[in-house]
């Protein structure tokens, strides 16, 4: 259902003052707009359920407020990309948690379902490798690209084991932190591509 902005005003104001049955009101004037917006965006019914029921309990939370919002549709669309974003960071930094043990087992097949957008990760692994230190990119493409285990590293290098050690822990952390960044980075821009021109 559409509100007139004057609706949309006394609901506000009603909202101000705790109205359960305002705040209702607003869910279910929005709740299927936004899970479109979100479906389009996980691609997960349930995901998209549990960022929305987080959207409007922010919106209960900061409901004393509510009497200051000038576009509530802008309002509303607000909290839900700030909560989209930080549902992509969450799920960005527990997937790219696979790629130390990935390492380790010298296991660098990637599995369909590890990450949203397994080319995409790919590009971006390979230019935080090229950001790496010379001696952090040799140890780790060492490691990675011929299998080499850290101690042939350490004795072909001439450095310690806990050397290497430390470079490649060093390599994989750089990495994340690339990984985190620009999968952050990629997953604001389509939030915002599919806002504007996804109708």
């Amino acid at each position: 259902m559409k509100y007139t902005e004057s609706e949309e005003i006394g609901l506000l104001f009603r909202l101000k003052d705790g109205d359960q049955h305002a705040f209702n009101l607003l869910f279910y004037a929005y709740k299927d707009k936004l899970f479109g917006f979100m479906l389009h965006l996980t691609g997960s019914v349930e995901e998209s359920e549990d960022i929305i029921q987080d959207v409007f309990l922010k919106i209960w939370q900061e409901r004393k407020g509510a009497d200051k919002i000038k576009n509530l549709n802008a309002y509303i669309f607000k909290i839900a990309q700030n909560q989209m974003i930080d549902h992509i960071r969450k799920y960005s930094k527990e997937k790219i948690q696979s790629l130390n043990s990935d390492i380790q087992k010298e296991d660098i097949n990637p599995k369909p379902d590890e990450l949203l957008f397994e080319k995409e990760k790919q590009v971006i692994i390979q230019e935080a490798v090229n950001l790496l230190t010379p001696q952090q990119k040799r140890i780790y493409n060492y490691h990675k690209e011929q299998g080499k285990t850290l101690k042939v590293i350490a004795t072909e290098m001439n450095l310690s084991l806990s050397t290497v050690q430390n470079h490649i822990n060093q390599a994989i952390k750089n990495i994340q932190k690339h990984l985190v960044r620009n999968y952050v980075d990629f997953f604001i821009f389509l939030l915002f591509f599919l806002h504007f021109f996804v109708k």
